[in-house]
C-alpha cells in the first residue's frame, strides 16, 4: 500500500501449479518469474523450499504455516492424517494410521478401550481409538 501511496503501482502476477515439489512442474514456473521481486507460495513448506532451491535468485515466502499433512474432513475442518514418520504401516492396518490416530501418538498404545473410544480422548471428546478403527476396518473388509 505504501508503494501505491508513493506513486509506485504494485503489479501482482498469479499462477497456479499442481505441485511445487516436482521438477517437471517447477521448470514450467520460470516463465512467471520474469520481472518479479518476490513470490508468495501457497504450497507447504516443502514446496517453498524446493522453489527457493531451484530459483535462488528470487525470494520465496510461504503464504501459510505448514503444521501437518492432513485432509479436509468437512468445509474448514482439517485433521492431521500423516506425521511423515517414514515407518508407514498403512498396508498392514487397513489404511488407518495407528500413530496419528492415537491421541498419545503411540504405535502400540495401551488397548484400554471403553465403548470403542480411546481412554485419553474419551475424557476430552468422544473419538474412536485407533486400534478399534483398525479392527473395524479389517473386520468390514473380511465380511464383504
Amino acid at each position: 500500500m505504501k508503494l501505491e501511496i508513493d506513486g509506485q503501482p504494485v503489479q501482482i502476477e498469479t499462477a497456479t501449479y499442481e505441485r511445487q515439489c516436482d521438477p517437471e512442474y517447477v521448470a514450467r514456473f520460470k516463465e512467471h518469474l520474469q520481472g518479479v521481486d518476490a513470490v508468495v507460495s501457497m504450497a507447504c513448506g516443502v514446496g517453498v523450499q524446493f522453489m527457493a532451491e531451484n530459483y535462488p535468485e528470487f525470494i520465496f515466502v510461504p503464504g501459510q504455516n505448514t503444521t501437518f499433512a492432513g485432509a479436509a474432513v468437512e468445509h474448514g475442518i482439517w485433521e492431521e492424517r500423516c506425521m511423515l514418520c517414514g515407518e508407514c504401516v498403512l498396508a498392514k492396518t487397513g489404511g488407518v494410521c495407528p500413530v496419528i490416530r492415537c491421541s498419545k501418538s503411540l504405535m502400540n498404545g495401551p488397548a484400554v478401550v471403553h465403548k470403542a473410544e480411546c481412554a485419553k480422548s474419551a475424557k476430552m471428546f468422544p473419538a474412536p481409538g485407533s486400534l478399534s478403527m483398525i479392527a473395524s476396518k479389517v473386520k468390514d473388509a473380511w465380511n464383504s
